[in-house]
């Protein structure tokens, strides 16, 4: 999963997203024949959107900037496009989005940070394992060529 930026989500949403969904996420854009009577806002978002674990929080909103949605309602004028499937927003992009409406929520993207292992710590670990494999493997060699002669 990319983690994202949101200082530069900001200005991606500005450019995609503030038609729709207004500056900052906060919405009074109409959509006749919604349920809801206007798109939605995302500043707050939708509880059942939200959450304060992060990856969750990123991965609820994902699909619907992944795959767009078609609000409830009998003939919405607005539908939220799937950005993704269309290429409209690259993947670093829609990454980029997600921080920033992480943020607008109070949720902290650093959560998502998980480098896994250090590149230092892996390259040492590569090396051990590699000369142990070596050893044991050169050992038994040896100790086949004993039995050999």
């Amino acid at each position: 999963y990319s983690i994202g930026s949101a200082e530069r989500g900001a200005e991606v949403f500005k450019k995609n997203c503030s038609s729709c969904h207004g500056p900052e996420g906060k919405t009074n854009v109409p959509n006749p024949g919604s349920e809801e009577g206007k798109v939605p806002d995302l500043n707050p978002i939708d509880r059942e959107l939200y959450t304060p674990d992060a990856q969750s929080f990123a991965e609820n909103i994902d699909i619907y900037i992944q795959h767009g949605a078609l609000p409830r309602g009998s003939n919405p004028a607005i539908r939220m496009p799937a950005f993704g499937d269309t290429n409209t927003l690259t993947q670093q992009e829609i990454a980029n989005v997600e921080a920033y409406i992480l943020r607008l929520n109070g949720v902290d993207r650093a959560q998502l940070v998980n480098p896994g292992v250090e590149p230092r710590t892996f390259f040492l670990f590569v090396v051990v394992l590699y000369l142990l494999i070596v050893l044991i493997l050169g050992g038994l060699w040896n100790k086949r060529s004993r039995q050999v002669s």
